[in-house]
Formats: C-alpha cells, structure tokens, sequence
C-alpha cells in the first residue's frame, strides 16, 4: 500500500482537523442529518424550552412510560418511524426537529434539541428506551440567542440485521487495525470488544474492514484512529490485523456498520487463533496544522 506524502495529507487532514476540533469541545461539528438553517425560526422559538415542563401523561401502553429494561426484556424495540413519533409527540416537538435519515448500511435518528435544562439526558434515555444509543453530538447552534444542539442516534444490535451469514458468503477476511502497544493483548485474548474512541459514543464492539476496501480507504481509517488515540503509548505504530471469519465460530455475530461504508462490526470477542499480522504502518500522531 503506498501513496505520495501529498495523496495521503490530504486524504485525511481536513476531515481529522474538525473531529479532533469537535472532540476537544466535547461536539463533533456539523454531523449532517438535518439542514438547521432550513427550519422555521417559529419552529425553533416553540421548541426553545426546558423539556421538563412538558406535560406528560403516563399510560400503562406508552413505552416511554417504563425503565428501558422492561422493553428490552420483551423485544419491543420500535421501528424508526415509530421512535419519531413517539420523540414528537411526547415532547411536542416538530417533525422537523426529529428526522429519520438513511446513512451507509441502515438508518439513524437526527434530533435538535434546544440546550436548556437536561434536554440532552431526557432525549437520550428515551432513546434508550427504544433501541437507540446516541452515537454523535452535534456543534452548538446559536440562532437569536437561542442555543440548540444536533443530536444522532444508531440502533443498537437489538435493531440491526444480523448479517454474519451475509458477510461470510462474501468474505473470508475481514482487516483491523490496532496500536502495536496492544499485540500482546491480542495475541493472549484476541480481539475483544471495547469503547476507547474519542470522536464517537458506541457499545462495546470491534470494528473491522471489508476486504474489497481499497488501499487509500484503509490507509486513511488507520491515519484517523491514530490521530484520535488519545493514549500516551500511542506513537504512532499501528499494526493491520487479518481476520478469518470462515472460521470465527457461529457466536461471533456481525453487524454492517452505520458510520462507515467499509465497516462492520461485532460485540463478540474474536480468538486470537483466527487473527494474524499482514502489514504494520507508522502513522503520523499530530496533524500539520497549517
């Protein structure tokens, strides 16, 4: 795999400089899903509110009315357009606020919601409720002085097709890449799920690359974790792992991932026995801020 200093540069640069931005402020940036400057600012002031205030009925149907546990335990987990909604019409907010959007391999949710009081926390529990992680945090808003904040949420595995039997007829390896301060590890425990991302929110999980990836796309996602690994024994060595998958064992299950095109998933600890080394790669840990 090899590309020109410049080729690579500008693969990766612009698009790590906002995450990296993002991260430090605890938002990402603009996350897309929907367009606030095309909302109504009188669908912006109506929503401008502590979402405490909003009278609530409880009813023994309404989902949102019980811990996230009881839906989980009996498989009711709601559909996207049933989470937009609910999300609506319990907080009586506008549609254009809560929007399903379809991205990469399946559908996120994408709410606005104004920074007042715990706004942010109510949304995502109810999320939680249905099925849905909040996987980004969007920049701050400031129209007319009111703030608001973009908010996208994925469906947990819960929700999501289980697509193992899929990506095996497909593939026979899938990649990964890890810091080399990590090979001991995965050498003794394998490949063993985790959050250690400081860009976006997810489950425990592993992520893996196709094998029809090309060279810049690997290239490009290995130089972005490194930029975003935040360990002090990361020094920029990262070691491309291969992944037999024919032979993974039917408990690891795998799942397309929502935020990548090249990405997959899973929540299952991979054994050491189906992973080699192919490559090894000195990625650059600070960008060249121009």
């Amino acid at each position: 795999m090899k590309l020109t200093k410049g080729e690579f540069c500008s693969l990766v640069e612009d698009r790590v400089r906002k995450a990296l931005a993002g991260a430090d402020k605890n938002n990402t940036g603009d996350i897309g899903g929907i367009d606030i400057s095309k909302i109504d600012i009188k669908v912006l002031k109506q929503a401008y509110r502590d979402l405490r205030l909003t009278p609530v009925p409880v009813t023994f149907d309404d989902d949102l009315s019980f811990p996230a546990y009881v839906n989980e335990a009996y498989g009711d987990i709601l559909s996207p357009d049933d989470v937009v909604r609910k999300i609506s019409t319990k907080y009586k907010i506008s549609t254009q606020l809560v929007q399903k959007v379809e991205a990469n391999n399946k559908i996120s949710i994408y709410i606005i919601v104004a920074l007042i009081g715990e706004n942010v926390d109510l949304i995502k529990t109810d999320m939680e409720k249905m099925g849905y992680f909040l996987g980004l945090v969007g920049k701050t808003y400031v129209i007319e002085g009111m703030k608001f904040v973009k908010l996208q949420f994925e469906p947990t595995s819960q929700m999501q097709n289980d697509e193992t039997d899929n990506i095996k007829s497909m593939y026979g390896t899938l990649y990964h890449w890890t810091p080399e301060y990590n090979m001991e590890s995965v050498l003794s425990k394998g490949l063993v799920p985790s959050h250690k991302n400081s860009y976006f929110n997810y489950p425990p999980r592993t992520y893996l690359m196709r094998e029809d990836c090309g060279d810049r796309e690997m290239l490009s996602l290995g130089q972005k974790l490194c930029l975003l690994n935040r360990n002090p024994k990361n020094n920029g060595s990262y070691v491309l792992l291969a992944v037999d998958i024919k032979n993974v064992g039917d408990n690891v299950r795998l799942y397309y991932d929502s935020n990548s095109a090249i990405g997959i998933y899973t929540e299952q600890t991979i054994p050491s026995d189906k992973i080699h080394q192919v490559d090894k790669k000195q990625f650059s840990t600070k960008l060249n801020r121009k």
